[in-house]
């Protein structure tokens, strides 16, 4: 569906101009997994021209992504561009299920960047990374593609929200609790914790575990209705960095996009965010700490999607633990 006009290909990726700002899909190494195969999809649009990031340019970015568009910031040091990324794993068998809900999340960057240039140039200071093809240039106008936000995602996210299904979030709940954290649907959603130090003899107790949110009770402020799940981590790990708190959220962006042992979906972000007090866990009122969030529109809703999107957030609980175990990449 992109025009040959418009992209440029190579081995293992496709680069092209839906507008003014360019696009990279790309696909990871293969791999095979008990006879099925499969590679991990990246999708990243260029956003800013960065010089050197700073840890001011870090809190702006951190802060914008308390309701990111199926994509996180990533600073690119090597190429000096701040960059919104999307990316999964897909395997085979299921590419018919995933590769659509990554085409939205591709769909949303691109609008993303079209529309929120002015206001991103302003806050921060910095340059916007527009570029033109090599042979045809500047393109004039936008891809017909970026009309689905307008046309399908918008008013998708006028209705009430898909994602409220009791029964799916009781199963959703079940399948977490079958991995070992404690989890409980809620008229609001399900919250769950899972073990995040190693060894802790109350592994699941609110200083030592991660906290998952899901809501679907909220707006996104542009896109409508739809579920959140935001992952919170404890603050006492996050502290020990001795990094400021938005910079350490880039980081694990990062860190998410370039390590072979993350597995999971990104359609979401790092950030600093506040959990919701709740009575079951129990949650308490918190100030801000680091969390990843994810929202889901209406729009890319299926069948299964909030079991495995709740079942994933799992894997980046646990995937972060070790993170802050091993000191990896954060330091």
């Amino acid at each position: 569906m992109v025009d040959p006009e418009w992209r440029v290909e190579s081995d293992r990726s496709v680069t092209w101009w839906p507008h003014r700002f360019a696009q990279r899909i790309s696909a990871g190494e293969p791999f095979e997994d008990d006879g099925v195969r499969g590679c991990r999809i990246h999708v990243e649009t260029d956003l800013l021209d960065v010089e050197e990031p700073s840890a001011h340019l870090d809190g702006l970015l951190a802060e914008l992504m308390r309701h990111p568009p199926m994509a996180a910031f990533r600073c690119d040091a090597a190429r000096r561009k701040a960059t919104l990324w999307s990316g999964l794993y897909v395997h085979e068998a299921l590419a018919p299920f995933f590769l659509p809900r990554l085409a939205v999340a591709a769909l949303l960057q691109a609008t993303y960047a079209g529309l929120g240039e002015e206001s991103l140039t302003k806050l921060t200071g910095l340059p916007a990374a527009r570029s033109a093809h090599p042979a045809s240039g500047a393109r004039a106008s936008p891809d017909d593609l970026l009309r689905l936000a307008k046309e399908r995602i918008l008013p998708a996210g006028d209705e009430r929200s898909r994602w409220s299904d009791a029964g799916e979030l009781r199963r959703a709940a079940e399948g977490l609790a079958a991995r070992g954290a404690r989890a409980a649907a809620t008229p609001r959603g399900l919250n769950a914790r899972f073990p995040f130090v190693p060894g802790a003899d109350e592994p699941l107790a609110p200083a030592r575990s991660s906290l998952l949110q899901v809501r679907h009770d909220e707006a996104h402020p542009e896109l409508g209705h739809g579920v959140f799940l935001r992952l919170f981590l404890p603050g006492g790990p996050a502290r020990s960095r001795g990094l400021p708190l938005p910079t350490l959220a880039l980081r694990l962006n990062d860190l998410e996009r370039r390590d072979p042992a993350f597995t999971g979906a990104a359609l979401g972000s790092w950030c600093l965010e506040r959990s919701d007090p709740e009575s079951e866990l129990p949650v308490q009122a918190a100030p801000p700490r680091l969390c990843h969030v994810t929202f889901l529109p209406n729009y890319v809703r299926v069948d299964g999607a909030l079991e495995n999107a709740v079942l994933d957030a799992g894997r980046r609980a646990l995937w972060s633990a070790r993170v802050f175990a091993h000191g990896r990449g954060v330091s």
